[in-house]
């Protein structure tokens, strides 16, 4: 640790933007060789534990593809989504949360995973998730509020 910090540190012991910046493209580096499944499951299970819903999509950047990767307890494998479809791809480009009572009344929401699931969609709130440059790499949509009691 010590061989560490002296690597980054300037003469002065204060840590220069150019040590800073060098830092972050190594954590980048080290959290890019990290199997995600774990994480991204964890994350499903905790928010539907959290806001008692009855379902959690969470969709990922690809940015060798530009695509989102959309993760679910349901499946197995993600699904692979452009970056403009449906509502989490217009929570991603405009980095806004909504938060909807009626998805079948909403023009954005795309039914193809209702009907080929036999899930019925009621409601859902979708967040944006940014990185450290403030740049969307992801969104979190969670679906149907469950009832409290």
């Amino acid at each position: 640790l010590n061989y560490l910090e002296k690597d980054f540190q300037a003469p002065n012991d204060e840590l220069t933007e150019a040590d800073l910046q060098r830092l972050f493209l190594v954590s980048r580096r080290i959290t890019g060789k990290i199997t995600p499944q774990e994480t991204i499951s964890a994350t499903i299970k905790e928010t539907m534990g959290l806001l008692h819903c009855d379902a959690v999509s969470l969709y990922v950047l690809d940015r060798k593809m530009q695509m989102l990767r959309l993760y679910t307890h349901l499946t197995e494998f993600p699904i692979m989504l452009r970056l403009n479809h449906g509502i989490a791809g217009s929570v991603f480009l405009k980095q806004e949360l909504v938060n909807i009572a009626n998805c079948q009344q909403d023009s954005r929401f795309d039914r193809t995973m209702d009907m080929r699931t036999g899930y019925f969609t009621r409601s859902m709130i979708v967040v944006p998730i940014l990185d450290i440059e403030g740049q969307s790499c992801g969104v979190l949509q969670a679906i149907n509020k469950m009832p409290t009691g």
